[in-house]
């Protein structure tokens, strides 16, 4: 009969003893007093640190290839200044632990640091959950950062921020994820939700967001002020993933400062009631919805669904520009103001460049369902049906339109 026979050694680092198994790595036992510092300092590429109990901050990793694998609630909890900081260091994996109670932020990553976080919790920190600095990224699944003074997530100066999983943003006391300075935000079949922050999400000053397949989830709701806001020259492209901003305080999604969004491959996005337009546009900001199957491989209609907002349904402001191409649609009903809005030289264009059928656009039952004024634009096509109009005599319209009643 075989018998598998466990072996227990010890190492020894910063003058502790740490005890070490054939089944895995060192075994950081901070209920007993033991320093999880002294044993990431100590430790070489590669190796596993399974942490039990909760370990006092702060703790800085400067080693690459480390894994810190959190056992039975572990955590990090409590320091002056940040909890957990990866300076530099890649291929480090957090799993299963609670990052909690910084006087700064729970987890910084910075100097082109790329760390994975596994039902990583961040949570009760002063400032925000997780900072990326200086090109540094962060890929995660499960767990989320919640409750944190200013940010959820905050990624600067060219930094990256992955979901591949489920993730939550809760709560946060200003924006659940900023995403600013070349920065970025990817959806890998993902599913992230940001709910009950005072904005939910921002893209600033030239950061890019990317949705990449349609397995992806991006739920922004339930925000005290905008749910998705992109400014300052950032730009959004979903390629066949589902978007969802429902029930924020101001707008469900915001363009503004010549930023953009592009919906394609069968995207679906629905902004409804939301307490002012579901999609809200200006200074020059530009999006475009489209698909062309014969390249996406998705048959679908790419669809926005704007619907019982308080404002209005879409408005675009100030020069700002929406096309609507191919297979693509809007629905657009039951709002409180005009379904579709233009005002001040801004232009909507309904164009189709290959042969499309069964795919119809429909703003009905707003009040009204259309407005164009003061030099805007329209371009309709036989399958956009527009319920009634609102236009003054600067209006330009291009194809089938209802009547106007002039304001």
């Amino acid at each position: 009969m075989l018998k598998f026979v466990c072996v227990v050694t010890t190492i020894f680092a910063g003058g502790q003893l740490f005890a070490q198994t054939s089944s895995g790595g060192p075994v950081v036992n901070c209920s007993a007093g033991q320093s999880l510092q002294a044993a990431v300092s100590a430790a070489e590429p590669g190796d596993v640190l399974r942490i039990r109990g909760t370990c006092s901050g702060p703790v800085t990793i400067n080693t690459s290839q480390l894994t810190l694998l959190g056992q039975s609630g572990a955590g990090v909890k409590g320091s002056p200044g940040n909890v957990v900081t990866v300076n530099g260091a890649r291929q480090i994996v957090l799993s299963g632990l609670a990052i909690s109670g910084g006087s700064a932020m729970g987890l910084v990553a910075q100097g082109g640091a790329q760390v994975t976080l596994l039902n990583v919790a961040v949570t009760g920190n002063t400032v925000s959950g997780i900072q990326l600095l200086a090109n540094s990224g962060a890929t995660v699944s499960g767990g989320g950062v919640s409750g944190n003074g200013v940010h959820g997530v905050d990624a600067e100066s060219g930094s990256s921020f992955t979901v591949t999983g489920s993730y939550s943003v809760t709560g946060n006391g200003v924006f659940g994820l900023n995403i600013n300075g070349g920065s970025s935000l990817s959806l890998v079949q993902g599913r992230l939700s940001v709910t009950q922050n005072t904005l939910g999400i921002q893209l600033g000053t030239s950061a890019a967001g990317f949705i990449g397949d349609n397995a992806s989830r991006l739920t922004v709701s339930n925000n005290f002020t905008d749910g998705l806001t992109i400014v300052s020259g950032s730009h959004m492209v979903d390629f066949g993933g589902a978007i969802t901003c429902n029930g924020n305080g101001i707008h469900g999604i915001s363009l503004n400062s010549k930023s953009g969004l592009d919906l394609d491959a069968g995207s679906q996005v629905t902004v409804s009631n939301n307490a002012g337009d579901g999609l809200h546009m200006e200074q020059t900001a530009v999006s475009t919805i489209f698909n062309n199957p014969a390249f996406s491989g998705n048959p679908v209609a790419t669809t926005l669904i704007a619907q019982n907002n308080t404002g209005n349904g879409i408005q675009l402001a100030t020069g700002s520009d929406l096309a609507v191409s191919n297979y693509a649609q809007l629905q657009v009903s039951g709002n409180q103001l005009a379904g579709l809005a233009l005002d001040d030289g801004s232009h909507v264009a309904f164009t189709q460049t290959i042969p499309v059928s069964g795919v119809q656009t429909t703003i009905t039952g707003n009040k009204p369902d259309a407005t164009v004024t003061f030099a805007s634009r329209a371009t309709t096509l036989p399958n956009v049906s527009i319920g009634t109009a609102a236009c003054d005599t600067t209006a330009l319209i291009r194809g089938p339109f209802p009547s106007c009643l002039k304001k």
